[in-house]
């Protein structure tokens, strides 16, 4: 059985379909709560490839503001991503 952080949903909620293409994941990682991106690309891995309107990665978000701790766990999310297609 998967545990899944109480209080965070696994939906498709967490992406906006509006077409600014707001990600909290992008916005986590660019104020360096490194918890917080972990817990997103745990519950969904393929999150770590979605590109924001200025189409940059999280991973940009987070090398462009220093964000090392980030870094690293989108990192670790990348080979589940890549693995899983």
């Amino acid at each position: 059985m998967r545990c899944q952080p109480k209080g965070l949903r696994r939906d498709v909620s967490m992406v906006s379909s509006s077409v600014d293409k707001y990600f909290p994941l992008h916005d986590a990682a660019s104020k360096g709560y490194s918890m917080v991106v972990a817990m997103i690309v745990r519950l969904e891995p393929r999150l770590a490839k979605m590109l924001n309107s200025k189409k940059v990665t999280a991973l940009h978000v987070a090398v462009q503001n220093n964000r090392i701790d980030t870094i690293n766990e989108i990192n670790g999310a990348k080979g589940r991503v890549w693995m899983c297609e």
